[in-house]
């Protein structure tokens, strides 16, 4: 039903032009070399899905501002971004979790602009609007199954290492297990990308799926933010910490930085890229 991730590289792969570099993957070329890989009129930024919102409405500003224009092809995932960075196929990347260190060992290296919340969102008709961190872990059970109004729960999940859920698994004991095993048992919907969880919600009813302030803001009034043991997803309460549940977002690159790389993040972390990142339901991340 979807384009397997592997195919996205290979399309990403071929849209830069990139011809014979994993010959070289495993001896990395000096900086002026390097920089003859890319495009110089093409500049590509891919990766997370849950980047794309934020960093397409920068792009965009960025291309009115500067005459520079950036293309942000859909979503290839974060481990799709590092890949195509450590082969040299990637200029910018976009990653929606902290590089692991063997990514950090291979020269890779990252910048965070901003923080979003990772929200439970539920359709408008749904009249919960408060759960508690139990009560959510007993619906990915399979435990709690009806809506205050004795509507039947119907749960859209993400895959297993989405970043959305790696985050959740050091937070809500027992969740990890929970997904494990509603994937084996083949229990719930699966969405597999960032955009498709949320029109899941809006097209199924009394459903509760993991999303994303960004998310939720380009889908309101469609969609409501569940508050997690009293405490809601709003840009406050994800920037004091109040609201637990968030990750950031982050520019990955290899080796050193292009100039025009270096310029378009300066831009995302400007005044201006900042009241966009928060117009967006994010919050901007400080040097």
């Amino acid at each position: 039903m979807f384009l397997p991730r592997t195919g996205l590289y290979i399309l990403l792969f071929a849209l830069m032009g990139v011809v014979g570099c994993a010959g070289n993957s495993s001896k990395p070329a000096p900086p002026q070399q390097a920089a003859k890989v890319f495009d110089p009129v093409r500049f590509v930024v891919a990766g997370s899905g849950t980047n794309l919102p934020v960093t397409a409405k920068l792009a965009e500003a960025y291309n009115k501002k500067t005459g520079q224009s950036v293309e942000i092809p859909p979503s290839i995932g974060t481990d799709g971004a590092v890949i195509a960075l450590d082969s040299g196929a990637l200029e910018l990347g976009l990653v929606s979790r902290p590089l692991t260190q063997n990514e950090i060992d291979k020269g890779i290296k990252a910048i965070s602009y901003a923080k979003v919340g990772i929200v439970f969102g539920v359709p408008q008709a749904v009249s919960d609007d408060n759960l508690t961190s139990e009560e959510l872990l007993n619906i990915y059970q399979g435990t709690k199954t009806k809506w205050s109004n004795n509507q039947t729960i119907f749960v859209i999940i993400r895959e297993k290492h989405d970043s959305s859920n790696q985050v959740l698994y050091k937070l809500i004991p027992g969740y990890q297990a929970a997904i494990a095993q509603s994937i084996e048992q083949k229990r719930w919907q699966v969405a597999y990308k960032d955009a498709e969880a949320p029109m899941a919600i809006l097209n199924t009813p009394w459903s509760i799926a993991l999303t994303d302030s960004t998310e939720m803001e380009a889908r309101k009034p469609g969609i409501k933010a569940l508050r997690i043991n009293g405490v809601a997803p709003n840009l406050k309460n994800i920037a004091d910490g109040t609201y637990p549940y968030s990750k950031e977002l982050w520019f990955a690159y290899k080796g050193k930085l292009t100039e025009r790389a270096k310029r378009f993040i300066d831009f995302a972390k400007s005044e201006e890229g900042k009241k966009i990142i928060t117009v967006l339901g994010a919050v901007p991340v400080a040097d």
